[in-house]
């Protein structure tokens, strides 16, 4: 400042002119900077967010249901559950959340599956056709279950009376966690994740 009220009395009229255009520009650089840099905060807090939600629904260790273990436990064994999505991981495009009722019910010898499909449909898969693959029941299937640790367990369902759907692979833990990983016959897979509760919790 004391080198401008130095300078302004004896600089000439272009000078002035000058002078006050570089102010201007150093100015209007200054806010432009502080606009990029909001931007930039704002872009990398919605990008952590993203990031915090899909590994949080991915963690085993996360809490995401009001059943205890024990009753997670006792439902898996018991095959009385309910498996709810809350994101989805095409192939194919961008992953997202889902909102809406959607589950898959495992009631002691039935399964009803009602779940969002975004995919590539291949060979086999009629011309224009909108069905949704995921939208079926079933109390014809095969069902291999195995208890990786104390709090997972590993299920493979394969309907033997639905031909859209090759298996069905889910990972449960007793904190309430669950991935669902479907293999198709004539479209391409898909992967959920989610929580697992007892039926009727």
């Amino acid at each position: 400042m004391l080198l401008i009220r130095k300078f302004l009395p004896f600089a000439g009229f272009n000078d002035r002119v000058i002078f006050f255009r570089m102010a201007y520009l150093l100015y209007r650089n200054k806010n432009n900077m502080n606009v990029m840099k909001k931007k930039s905060n704002f872009i990398l807090a919605v990008i952590f967010a993203t990031f915090s939600g899909i590994i949080f629904s991915c963690s085993p260790s996360a809490r995401t249901t009001t059943a205890t273990p024990e009753e997670i436990t006792n439902s898996v064994d018991s095959s009385k559950w309910v498996f709810t999505p809350t994101n989805v991981f095409p192939q194919q495009g961008r992953s997202r959340q889902i909102n809406g009722s959607y589950s898959v019910t495992y009631n002691s010898g039935k399964i009803e599956v009602y779940l969002p499909y975004f995919g590539r449909a291949y060979s086999g898969v009629g011309y224009g056709s909108n069905d949704n693959p995921l939208d079926f029941k079933t109390i014809d299937f095969s069902e291999e279950k195995g208890q990786k640790k104390d709090d997972q367990w590993a299920i493979v369902i394969k309907p033997n009376d639905y031909k859209e759907v090759q298996s069905m692979n889910f990972t449960l833990f007793s904190n309430g966690n669950a991935n669902l990983d479907i293999t198709l016959t004539n479209r391409s897979g898909i992967r959920f994740t989610g929580r697992v509760e007892p039926l009727n919790k």
